[in-house]
């Protein structure tokens, strides 16, 4: 009888060198955000999955099929994942394209945009994540999730993440999330490569290749990714830029 091979779930890599989004992320605060509790979710879902129906299912149909601390650390996983992929030291100023035709009629324009989802995020309460998603018909969605919510519990393909877990800028900002939110709305010097009204940790977008139209606004209804990594390596770019 052959044994099968487990496929352990693996911590992603950053794409970036952990002080490359300095003053806006500290490379302690990537430290310890990427390399431990990142790190320790995966860790923990090894842990629990091992032996269990769950070993060697892809990370999305353990979070769709799974509940309590499977679930929640699952997810964890997944919501870390993308965010840190969506950050980058050299963002892009503005989506375009189907993304942002479908930003303008939901919010008006990208500045609306970033300013609901940062209402959402302080409001939040206690640790969760902050959300654009969007659905089949390529309807965008600002939605608050507590603790490992994600979108893709709702049948929604994830656009943006925001962190409201305390561990993505406590060392940075401490408590103040009110603070953390507003400080760089206000700030005056912004480099010409950045878009710096989003909240500080937080990211904007780059164009997404015109080629993804149809379904969640990215992909075609004959051409949908199943996995996080099929995700990414269809856009072809990271999704967000930090700010």
């Amino acid at each position: 009888m052959v044994a099968l091979a487990v496929s352990l779930i693996t911590l992603s890599e950053l794409n970036y060198a952990p002080e490359a989004l300095e003053p806006y992320i500290s490379a302690e605060t990537i430290h310890y955000h990427h390399d431990k509790h990142h790190a320790a979710y995966v860790n923990k879902l090894n842990e629990l999955i091992k032996d269990t129906r769950y070993e060697n299912m892809p990370l999305e149909e353990i979070i769709r099929e799974s509940d309590g601390a499977i679930f929640n650390n699952a997810a964890q996983v997944w919501n870390h994942t993308f965010y840190f992929d969506q950050l980058s030291p050299k963002p892009q100023k503005e989506p375009s394209g189907k993304l942002l035709d479908a930003i303008n009629t939901t919010f008006g324009n990208v500045d609306a945009m970033k300013a609901r989802m940062n209402s959402a995020a302080a409001a939040l309460f206690g640790s969760g994540w902050v959300w654009l998603a969007a659905d089949r018909d390529n309807k965008l969605y600002i939605i608050s999730k507590p603790k490992a919510g994600t979108p893709l519990t709702e049948g929604l393909t994830p656009l943006i993440a925001i962190d409201v877990w305390e561990h993505a800028y406590y060392i940075d900002y401490r408590n103040d999330r009110a603070k953390e939110l507003t400080v760089v709305l206000t700030q005056e010097d912004m480099p010409a490569e950045g878009m710096h009204t989003m909240p500080l940790y937080y990211c904007c977008m780059t164009p997404y290749d015109a080629k993804f139209t149809g379904l969640h606004i990215l992909f075609d209804k004959e051409n949908v990714p199943n996995t996080i990594g099929e995700y990414v390596s269809k856009l072809g770019l990271r999704q967000l830029r930090i700010a």
